[in-house]
This record gives C-alpha cells, sequence and structure tokens, in this order.
C-alpha cells in the first residue's frame, strides 16, 4: 500500500497529525461538556426504553394530565398503626415531611380523606382524613379504624393492616431527579426515623432507582477501566518485556478515547448502564491491535528502521484493516437495537474501534520507528511453547479434520436448539447486590407494603363527563377488582372506588358492599360535595380522562409485560367510547426489552451478512468467504445457548455480546488465512502452509484474546449485575472462538486454497495481459491474475540461467517483462537462436517430457511466471473455466511451434 510506505517515509508527519487531532478533540470535548463534567453519567434511564417506537398519543396525554416526575415511597412500620398512638406518629411524619426543603406533595393517611359518621343517624358525615378525624373525635378511635379498613382509596394503599405499614407518597418539586432527588429521600429516611413509634423505614422510587443505576454506572466505570487497564499493561509486560511497548500501546489507546469522547459529546450521549460498556471495550481492542502490531515489528531483524517498519506495517497492515473493519460492521450491527442506549454504544464502540484500526498501521509504527530501536529482537516468553503447539495442533488439525469440522457443526447445532429457550429479560433491581441500599429499601417497601412497582392505566371519554357514566365507571370498578386479584398487583385504585365509599356514606342503611351511583347526575353531586380532594390525581376536573393506580410486586420486564398485555386483554370490555392504555416507564421499559429478542436476529443477520460480503470481495470466492466464516459462527451460537440454558436472558447489555463476537472472531481467521495465504504460495502445500501459519499467529492471536477475555472480565467487578454477565459471556465466548480458530480454521484451511483480492491486486501482469501474452488470451484481468497465484511468480536479474539445455524439468515459464536470450553452444561457440520479450512461452517440451533442446539467459531483469503439471491440476479443480482456456492455449502455442519447426524442415 503505498501510503502506508509514505507514513513510514515521513513518522513525524504522522504525529504530528495526530497531535492535531487530539487538540481538536479535547476542543471538541471541553466544549460540549454539560454543566462543566468532563464525564456525565446520565441518571434517566429513558435511554433504555425503544427509540424507534416512540409513546403513543394516549402516552403523551397521560404524562401531561397524571404524570408524576421522580415521586418517592416511603413506609414505616408501627406496632398497632391504626391506634391513637399510630395514627398521630403517622400525622406528625405527614407534617415533618411536607415541611422539608424539596418536597411538593406529600399523601398518607394524614392527607387522604375518609368518610365517617359518628352514628348511624347521625346526619353529619366527617370527610376529614383519619387523622384529623381522631384528633375532632379521639373516642372514635375504633369506628375510624374500621371505616379506613373498608376503604378502598386507603387500605393497601396508603397502609397494610397486617404488617402495620404506612405509607407516604412524596412527589417532589421539580423534575425530582438525580442528586437533588438523591438528597430528598434521604432526608425522607431521616425525617421517618426520628419520629416515635416509628421504625423499618424504606424509601423507593423510580426516580431513586436510576440515580442508583447512575452512581453504579459512574463506580462500575472507575474500577473496571483500571482494573481492565492494569491487567493488559501487566499482560503487555510480561509478553513483551519492554515499557516502551507498553507507553506506545497506550498512547494509541488514550487516542482513541480522546477520539470517542469528542464524538461521544458532540453527538449529545452521555455514560448510561449499557453506553458505559463502550470505553472498557475500545480498552481491550487497543491492546489487541498494539500485540498485533508489535509482535509483527519484532519477527523482523534489526536493520534500518525505515525498512524495518515497512516490513512490519506490510505483513499485517490488510489483517489489521480488515479486523477493525469486520469488528466495526459487527458493533455498527447493533444500532438496528430498539434502544437508544445501544445505539449510542455503538457508535462510541465504532468510532473507538476504528481510530484504533487507523492509529495501528500509522501512529503506532510512527512510534515504533522513532523510538523502537530499543527493542531489538529477543526471545520472549512462551514462543517456543507456542512453537511446539502450533505443530501438535496443526498435525491435529490435518490429521482430524473431517471430524474436527463435524464437532464444530454439531456444537452449533446444539447451541442454536438452546437458543430456542431464550427469553428477554431485564430487572433494574436485581442489577444490584442484595446488600445495595437501593435494593434493601426496595425489597422491604416490596413486603411490607404488598408492591413498589408503580404503573397506571389511563382512561379517556370523547366528552366531558362521560367517565362518571354508571355503565362506564361500573366497567372501570370491575376491572380494578379483577385487577386486585392478580398475583403480581398488591393494590389498584381508582376513581370509582372513592365514589363507591361516598355512594355507601350517604345510605347508611343499605346493606352490602358499596356500589357505585345510580345515576350520572348522582355522582356529579357527590364527586361535588365530597370528592375532589380525594380524587385529584385520579380524575381530571373534566371527567373525560382518569387514571387507575396500581402498585405491583416485580419490576422484571417479562413479568411486567406479561401483566401489561393481560391487563390490555381485560380492558377490551370497556365501552367503545372509552379508550384505554396501559401506561408508566416499567411498561415501556418492559415493552421495549421483550423487542430486543426481534431486533437482536437482525443485528446479528446484518452483521453476519456484511461481515460475509467483505470475506467475498477479499476472496473472491464464496467458498473461501464461508471457509472465513464457518468457524466464527460456532462461539455465537454456543453463546445463544449459554442464554437459554443459564436462565440470564437477553438484557440492554447481554444483547451487545453477539455482534461484538461476531467481529472479534473473524478477526482471528482473517490473521490465519492471510498467513495461511502466503505460506501455500510459497510452499505449493495447504498441508505444510497450515503448521507454518500457525505457528506464526498462535502466540499473538493467544496473547489478544487473553488480553480481551482479561479486560471483559474486569466487568466482574461492577456493581451492576448486567455488567458482570456481560463480561463474563464475553469472555467465555471469545474464548471459543479462539479455541476454533486454532482447531477448526486450520482444518478448514487445509482443504482450500486461498487467494484474496490484496493478492490479486499485487499481481503486476502489465497492460492487457490477455492481449499480449498468448498463454493468457481470452481470460479477464481478473482470471489472468488468478491464474499467476497459482503459478509461482519470479523476479530475475540480469544474466541468470532460467533454463539448460539437457536438464529434464518440467517447468513451463511465461515472460512478463524483460529480455531473454535462447542459445546453444555448438563447436565451442555461444549461438542465439532467438531473443524472447513479454509474452513469450517456453520449456513447453520439458512439459511434455522432452528434454531442454536449449539455453535461456536473462539478459535485462525478467518477471517470469513458472508453473507445473500439479500447478494445472490445481488450477482446473479450483477455476475450472480458467484452466480449460490456460490449457486450450498452451495446445495452441504447441501446435503453432510445431507447425514452424515442419515448415522449416520443408
Amino acid at each position: 500500500m503505498r501510503w502506508l510506505d509514505v507514513m513510514m517515509d515521513r513518522p513525524r508527519l504522522v504525529i504530528a497529525a495526530v497531535t492535531l487531532i487530539c487538540a481538536l478533540s479535547a476542543v471538541a470535548v471541553a466544549l460540549t461538556r454539560d454543566g462543566g463534567e468532563l464525564i456525565r453519567v446520565d441518571a434517566d434511564l429513558s435511554a433504555l426504553t425503544s427509540s424507534d417506537r416512540p409513546a403513543s398519543a394516549l402516552h403523551d396525554r397521560y404524562a401531561a394530565r397524571f404524570g408524576e416526575s421522580g415521586l418517592l415511597l416511603a413506609t414505616a412500620r408501627h406496632e398497632d398503626l391504626l391506634s391513637a398512638p399510630g395514627l398521630r406518629a403517622v400525622a406528625q411524619a405527614h407534617d415533618a415531611l411536607a415541611a422539608l426543603p424539596g418536597a411538593g406533595r406529600v399523601r398518607s393517611l394524614a392527607s387522604v380523606p375518609n368518610l365517617l359518621r359518628n352514628a348511624p343517624d347521625d346526619p353529619v358525615l366527617d370527610v376529614g382524613s383519619v387523622t384529623e378525624q381522631l384528633a375532632r373525635v379521639p373516642d372514635a378511635q375504633p369506628e375510624i379504624a374500621a371505616s379506613a379498613r373498608r376503604n378502598p382509596m386507603l387500605a393497601d394503599v396508603f397502609f397494610n393492616a397486617e404488617t402495620g405499614t404506612a405509607a407516604f407518597v412524596v412527589v417532589p418539586e421539580g423534575e425530582g431527579t438525580g442528586e437533588a432527588l438523591r438528597a430528598l429521600a434521604a432526608s425522607v429516611s431521616e425525617t421517618l426515623a426520628t419520629v416515635d413509634g416509628l421504625h423499618g423505614v424504606a424509601v423507593t422510587g423510580n426516580g431513586l432507582v436510576d440515580a442508583a443505576v447512575a452512581d453504579a454506572v459512574w463506580d462500575g466505570l472507575m474500577v473496571t477501566m483500571p482494573v481492565a487497564v492494569l491487567l493488559v499493561i501487566a499482560l503487555l509486560a510480561f509478553s513483551f518485556r519492554s515499557a516502551l511497548v507498553v507507553v506506545l500501546g497506550a498512547m494509541s489507546i488514550g487516542v482513541s478515547l480522546l477520539v470517542m469522547w469528542a464524538v461521544g459529546g458532540m453527538a449529545g450521549i452521555s455514560l448510561n448502564m449499557v453506553s458505559a460498556i463502550a470505553p472498557p471495550v475500545v480498552v481491550a481492542f487497543g491492546i489487541m491491535f498494539s500485540i498485533h502490531m508489535v509482535s509483527e515489528w519484532l519477527r523482523h531483524d534489526v536493520g534500518e528502521d525505515v525498512a524495518r517498519a515497512r516490513r512490519a506495517v506490510g505483513g499485517v497492515a490488510l489483517p489489521l484493516l480488515l479486523n477493525g473493519l469486520t469488528t466495526s460492521i459487527g458493533l455498527a450491527a447493533l444500532a438496528l437495537s430498539p434502544l437508544q442506549a445501544v445505539k449510542e454504544f455503538s457508535l462510541l464502540a465504532v468510532t473507538g474501534v476504528l481510530s484504533l484500526t487507523l492509529l495501528s498501521v500509522s501512529y503506532l509504527p510512527a512510534l515504533l520507528l522513532l523510538m523502537g530501536s530499543h527493542i531489538g529482537q529477543r526471545k520472549l516468553p512462551g514462543e517456543a511453547l507456542a512453537a511446539a503447539a502450533a505443530r501438535a495442533l496443526a498435525n491435529f488439525a490435518v490429521r482430524w479434520r473431517v471430524p474436527v469440522v463435524l464437532t464444530a457443526a454439531l456444537v452449533l447445532l446444539l447451541g442454536l436448539l438452546a437458543a430456542q429457550r431464550i427469553e428477554p429479560g431485564s430487572s433494574y433491581i436485581a442489577n444490584f447486590s442484595q446488600d445495595a441500599p437501593v435494593r434493601v429499601d426496595y425489597e422491604r417497601v416490596n413486603h411490607d407494603l404488598g408492591g413498589a412497582v408503580a404503573i397506571d392505566v389511563y382512561l379517556e371519554a370523547p366528552l366531558d363527563h362521560v367517565l362518571l357514566e354508571p355503565e362506564i365507571a361500573t366497567a372501570v370498578d370491575d376491572f380494578v377488582r379483577w385487577a386486585r386479584i392478580q398475583p403480581e398487583v398488591g393494590a389498584a385504585v381508582s376513581y370509582a372506588d372513592h365514589l363507591k365509599v361516598l355512594n355507601a356514606a350517604m345510605q347508611p342503611e343499605a346493606e352490602g358492599e358499596p356500589s357505585y351511583p345510580a345515576s350520572l347526575r348522582l355522582a356529579r353531586q357527590l364527586l361535588s360535595f365530597g370528592g375532589r380532594d380525594a380524587v385529584r390525581g385520579l380524575i381530571d376536573d373534566r371527567q373525560r380522562s382518569a387514571v387507575v393506580r396500581l402498585r405491583i410486586r416485580d419490576d422484571h420486564s417479562a413479568r411486567v409485560t406479561a401483566l401489561a398485555e393481560r391487563m390490555q386483554q381485560q380492558l377490551r370490555a370497556l365501552p367503545p367510547a372509552v379508550r384505554a392504555e396501559v401506561v408508566g416507564a416499567p411498561v415501556r421499559a418492559a415493552e421495549t426489552v421483550g423487542r430486543i429478542v426481534d431486533r437482536q436476529w437482525v443485528s446479528v443477520a446484518a452483521a453476519l451478512g456484511a461481515i460475509a460480503l467483505v470475506l467475498y470481495g477479499l476472496f473472491m470466492s464464496a467458498r473461501a468467504a464461508m471457509v472465513a466464516m464457518l468457524p466464527n459462527l460456532v462461539p455465537v451460537g454456543v453463546y445463544f445457548g449459554l442464554l437459554g440454558v443459564s436462565g440470564i436472558g437477553l438484557n440492554p447489555a447481554t444483547s451487545l455480546v453477539a455482534c461484538l463476537v461476531i467481529g472479534v472472531a473473524v478477526d482471528d481467521t482473517i490473521h490465519f488465512l492471510a498467513r495461511f495465504n502466503a505460506e501455500a504460495r510459497a510452499r505449493g502445500s495447504e498441508r505444510e502452509a497450515v503448521g507454518y501459519a500457525l505457528g506464526s499467529i498462535l502466540r499473538p492471536v493467544t496473547l489478544t484474546t487473553a488480553a480481551l477475555c482479561l479486560s471483559f472480565t474486569a466487568f466482574l467487578l461492577s456493581p451492576l449485575a448486567s455488567h458482570a454477565e456481560f463480561g463474563v459471556l464475553a469472555a467465555l465466548a471469545l474464548l471459543l472462538a479462539w479455541l476454533t480458530d486454532i482447531l477448526v480454521t486450520p482444518a478448514l484451511g487445509s482443504m482450500v486454497r486461498i487467494v484474496t483480492l490484496w493478492d490479486l491486486l499485487r499481481v503486476d501482469l502489465g497492460s492487457s495481459p490477455q492481449l499480449t501474452i498468448p498463454l493468457l488470451s481470452g481470460l479477464s484481468n481478473r482470471q489472468a491474475r488468478l491464474f499467476a497465484l497459482t503459478a509461482r511468480y519470479e523476479r530475475i536479474p540480469a544474466g541468470v540461467d532460467v533454463m539448460c539445455e539437457g536438464d529434464v524439468s518440467a517447468d513451463i515459464c511465461v515472460c512478463v517483462d524483460g529480455q531473454m536470450e535462447v542459445w546453444v553452444k555448438r563447436d565451442g561457440e555461444r549461438r542465439v537462436l532467438n531473443t524472447i520479450f513479454r509474452g513469450a512461452t517456453l520449456g513447453e517440451a520439458g512439459y511434455f517430457g522432452q528434454r531442454r533442446t536449449a539455453n535461456v539467459t536473462t539478459t535485462r531483469a525478467t518477471r517470469l511466471l513458472r508453473f507445473d503439471a500439479s500447478d494445472l491440476e490445481r488450477l482446473r479443480r479450483r477455476h475450472p473455466r480458467i484452466a480449460a482456456i490456460v490449457l486450450r492455449n498452451l495446445n495452441r502455442i504447441q501446435a503453432e511451434r510445431l507447425a514452424r519447426a515442419t515448415a522449416m524442415l520443408r
């Protein structure tokens, strides 16, 4: 590649250009800093919901009318909650919470109205809260407690009689996210803990969980990044025994991270639970590229630095560029995910990998060129072991190639069968360890109150007051009663509940279960009389939109989705005039995670298809592309099989693994096939080439796999379980990819000769070889180059004997360019018979079993194509059409010579 040679001639210019890129990237990072934060972690998990399926119009109207951002759900126990001391403690706690800075509204037993008559014949109906009623009529505590237990607006919503738990809903002022929400939650917890009689305090909420995830993302990044860097630095130091190698590799990685973050800043990306995985991944790939380049550098003799750099870059540039391309394709396929967070990870990772690729073939060689004279050839740890292992593995792979390939196919099949059991699943709470404060509080609220996850059903009618119609309100009440008996639901409440209680309170003589008012007029009167404050947040003032509030016991996306689907089915029983939809952040997040499975197969198929096209373009053969792809399907199939049998499930983090592994696994295959191709041409034997190719790449490929696996296992230190799962699964899949590349790829390689596009482009047969070289007549340029690669391409200086009279040899030579003389020695004199130029074919007599009849000597530097019967047979097997044309031309040339010889005899 000419441009690589130019860069090696001007290493200081390359370093200056990279320095300028670093400066521009630093400026971009500085200009895009958000609020002075160099790296911002997003506490809003909206990026984990679908980006290509926006919320429905109903959902948007729900959010505008009834949405409450960042509300906190706090609980506290009392030994006798509905006793006078217990209710006074609730009242004291309510007042203290309402006075906290940052607290907007507080809802509890001390604020939600309760309906009470002091006596059955008392015309006065007390509609105050239970604590207000107790303060006015202390002796009525038994009646107050009994009415609270019967009130569906209170029971299981603001208290749980079985556990003695009181609930406090704190709606923060403003958006209620981030640091302010964490501070408010801490104040709520401290306040409740100071109230006499209350204990077992816990505070949770969606916004609080989001903030805890953001903290865990940052804490995890601060652990996984340094640990991954330290592990790979240790690996580099051990592998190359050179501090300079470590420093130069770290410089390339640092530049890539800076460029990645500049692009991310300009794209408005902040770190979240998924995109935070990108920086450690880029570090891992940076080490992989550095190991390949440095290993190639050390393979060459110490000599003139520029020549050494050219040999090193020339030997590894194509594989590295292809590695970067295939890895980027795998990562770019993740952009098809429905999750915005995964799209952001894709952009960051692709940016990092592409910059690493270019730096590895330009910046790193330039640094080695200027400072690498201190890195002489040396015996590196594991070289002898790698050489011995390569010979053993090559012999095994070639000898048992059929069983090896069949075993790989069987493993792939078993993995795909196990993958049928994959289920999407994600739980934010389960992401935290059992003793994490956010999970401890969530579990306590979930246990004490019977549910900690809030979801809603939004109802909308076309006209005012329609939702108060008895037929519609009764249908809504039927749905609420159905919801309460679902195993996932801990509490459910609607506007119809309060109107039923009001109606029953106005008819103290009525017996049985409370019923809804018999007419729209009566319902409006009751609501106007004593219900507006009680149902605020449940129905709007025009009574044309409302919500049913539910608390459920589980935030696992699969179970939330199953419940939401059953609820949506049940909602179809509502009158046609009412539109209804299950809404809320947990529902949208669960729906998106459910769509990951469908999009995962699309992403994987897109990655495989794109990489297959790249390999087809590289090898110019569908057969060779399949050879390169097949070994890399095995780790992907096994990965999906592991998901199916382990029960981990497909979630936003684990959905990254497959495409990442596809891109990386192909890298090692390309390194092997590139080396195998060169060795096969040089040695003329695919079987021998397997051993030599494996011997040259085994150590660097093993080191890169170790670097990647060590980097990914660093995710085990993350406080988020999904990150740990990602790290373990990625490491296992990459380890399996390494195993298939050192066994399956050599086994397949021994069965097929690989010719790359790079080889075709490097073959120089001059202008229009099919017109100027008779043996190549009728071939296209590509076909002529394929034939040249099957033959042996030789450069011969002037004054060298190409053939000698009397020798027995079956080689045929074709002059590509240069000049040769055909001569014989007679009577002690050198007699020149002919002068040969471009296009001449010579030696065909030897091909047909005759001795050489003359000498052939170069008189100028000459390029030849030399081939024999075995080369033509190999050409016939792999490219039968080309072989047929070449043999036809060879026969024609022989016939013409025979005709000329016959004419001369006459």
